[in-house]
């Protein structure tokens, strides 16, 4: 196959995908994974980039690909930045604050714990591993909140638990591969609490300095209407590259905080922005999942056996409602609510892209330290990342009907006008169950 006919190809699958999970009511992250894996019996990215590039299999594949999956990343996390809304945290912040705080902590040690015993990795490996699983993430919690369509108090929650974890989530991994691998005969607290510091000050400060200069360059009609959409793409990525190249992995900060910043200023429309980025972020979700998908080698993760059943059915039904409903005790939400949240944590790209980065690095400095399950980071991690979405995404509709936090009906009713009738009338509709 050549490269014109591959590039072609991976978009239209995943086009394809989501077309029939569209058709069929099937969760178009499974079919898109599916997709990807049989992909992956006649085309192995890897081994095409390498073999077009002269390189190896184990550095041509990673070093092409990994940079445009991260800009891809991006891309995503910059739209579900423009999705969060503060005026959702009164009903949401809580929840949400408690889910990627104590409920992080819980479920980083959780699941080393379970990776360590039923794995047998070692503790090192077991923690990185941890470290990466902790996050959620927009590309998989959005496609699955759309279709179950829960309340909106259970969406906003889940919805800003997804976007904030995942920087969370990729910055704890480079503190512990840092400390606990590279630094393990000499960890120092001291470095990493600096390292934490400057990474979430370098992310915080581009991604406010990058809203604040979009915001007056568009106020002040520095920027024509038909560049605001790729003006703020590409400000969004160059400082995405320079957020990492100061900081590792703060570039995933930078974009959230710079969406966060753009959706709830209040001095120029940014629909127009939104509309690009939801199709963009549609085709990206295909293409990474499609891609990443085709990397997976089915035997390396049927190699995991029933130790790695295990492993995931830990995740599923003993880290994560513990992790929920621990963090969430006495919270705004009542327990049918604490329930589903605890029912839905499927992983996504940013896990495949972060746990993938790290295995190559591994890799790389293999004559440096031999640790246990080093070798079986990125396969444990998309055997969580199929498991977990094949499993939450078929089980999330019923049990949000079963709980009876599903939103039957799709759409609602928009009152045009403030007379008293039309409040009166207003008042009547909701009173018998209309939004």
């Amino acid at each position: 196959m050549d490269l014109l006919l591959y590039l072609a190809l991976v978009p239209s699958l995943g086009v394809v995908a989501q077309w029939i999970a569209w058709r069929t009511g099937l969760p178009g992250i499974l079919l898109l994974l599916l997709f990807g894996v049989l992909l992956g019996q006649f085309v192995q990215p890897d081994a095409f980039l390498a073999e077009l590039t002269g390189g190896t299999v184990a550095q041509a594949g990673p070093e092409l690909l990994f940079p445009i999956v991260s800009l891809s990343v991006a891309v995503i996390m910059f739209e579900g930045g423009l999705s969060l809304k503060f005026h959702e945290l009164r009903e949401a912040g809580s929840a949400a604050f408690r889910l990627v705080t104590l409920g992080a902590v819980i479920t980083f040690f959780g699941t080393a714990t379970a990776a360590h015993f039923t794995l047998g990795l070692a503790w090192p490996i077991s923690f990185l591993l941890g470290a990466i699983l902790i996050v959620t993430g927009p590309t998989v919690i959005g496609p699955l909140l759309r279709q179950v369509r829960p309340t909106r108090r259970v969406s906003s929650t889940l919805k800003w638990e997804g976007i904030v974890i995942d920087p969370i989530g990729a910055v704890l991994a480079v503190l512990v591969f840092e400390n606990v691998l590279v630094h393990s005969t000499e960890p120092d607290l001291g470095a990493a609490l600096l390292m934490l510091s400057k990474t979430v000050a370098v992310g915080m400060g581009l991604g406010c300095a990058g809203g604040a200069f979009l915001s007056a360059a568009f106020r002040r009609y520095w920027v024509p209407d038909q560049l605001h959409g790729i003006g703020t793409l590409s400000v969004g990525l160059l400082l995405y590259a320079i957020s990492d190249h100061l900081a590792h992995e703060s570039g995933l900060i930078t974009v959230t905080v710079m969406g966060i910043w753009l959706t709830n200023q209040h001095h120029f429309d940014i629909e127009h922005i939104i509309g690009l980025k939801e199709n963009l972020r549609t085709l990206l979700i295909g293409c990474l999942f499609i891609v990443l998908g085709s990397r997976v080698v089915i035997d390396d993760m049927t190699a995991q056996g029933w130790h790695g059943l295990l492993f995931l059915l830990l995740m599923i039904l003993v880290i994560r409602p513990i992790s929920v409903f621990v963090s969430l005790w006495k919270s705004p939400l009542n327990w049918r609510e604490q329930a589903f949240v605890a029912s839905l944590a499927p992983r996504g790209i940013v896990a495949a892209a972060v746990s993938s980065v790290f295995a190559l690095e591994l890799e790389r400095r293999s004559g440096s330290f031999d640790l246990v399950g080093a070798d079986q980071l990125a396969t444990v991690t998309f055997l969580v990342i199929v498991g977990t979405v094949a499993v939450y995404g078929l089980a999330a509709s019923p049990i949000a009907k079963l709980l009876g936090l599903a939103d039957e009906m799709s759409h609602g009713i928009m009152m045009v006008g403030a007379d008293r009738w039309v409040r009166d009338f207003a008042e009547e509709l909701t009173e018998v169950g209309f939004r």
